[in-house]
């Protein structure tokens, strides 16, 4: 294997290295770590290391226990429907209770079906990778929808923790259900699926 040959100082913050025959530019920020990376050959490519909520593991990981969180709504809303007809369960009396559930409900099943139908168009789209296909367009207005009703589902569960409204077991698992749909939309935000 082939070491480094030279070790260049350039400038202040930036290093350079010759390795097999060509050279390689890094330059460090304030606090003298490596940010920016950069070779002679591709002078208009400049690599930038990735913050921690750009990684890989992090992103799958904020969309694994979002997923998670919609499916188990998905399943208490349809549970608590069939426990309400066959039972006669008595409803909250006031629609607020109502409203949560039914913004929760609805917010998670559509978030479930903008992952899934994304993940056929993007499909679609890497196979044939030239152009934007119109369903993507299409598509791409869920996001705005996701985001309205999770500003409505905030305002509804910080409002239920303002007036101390139902159980404390509501109130949390209700947090939960409104932290996956934020934490979603930060994420739809982050890879630029907004159309912000």
């Amino acid at each position: 294997m082939q070491s480094i040959k030279k070790l260049l100082a350039l400038d202040a913050g930036l290093i350079g290295y010759e390795l097999f025959s060509r050279l390689y530019f890094f330059k460090e920020d304030d606090r003298g770590n490596i940010k920016y990376a950069a070779n002679e050959k591709l002078p208009n490519s400049v690599l930038i290391k990735t913050p921690w909520y750009g990684t890989p593991f992090f992103n799958y990981l904020l969309l694994g226990i979002a997923v998670i969180i919609f499916i188990t709504m998905i399943f208490v809303g349809i549970i608590r429907f069939i426990r309400i007809r066959r039972r006669k369960v008595e409803v909250s009396k006031s629609g607020y209770g109502r409203l949560m559930s039914w913004t929760a409900f609805i917010l998670s099943l559509l978030n479930l079906v903008f992952i899934m139908i994304f993940m056929m168009v993007f499909v679609q789209l890497s196979a044939a990778p030239y152009g934007v296909p119109g369903s993507l367009r299409t598509l791409l207005i869920i996001p705005w929808i996701i985001t309205v009703l999770t500003l409505i589902l905030l305002i509804l569960i910080v409002r239920c923790w303002w007036k101390r409204l139902f159980s404390p077991g509501f109130r949390i698992y209700y947090s939960f259900v409104t932290a996956a749909p934020l934490a979603f939309a930060w994420f739809l935000y982050y890879w630029n699926l907004l159309g912000v």
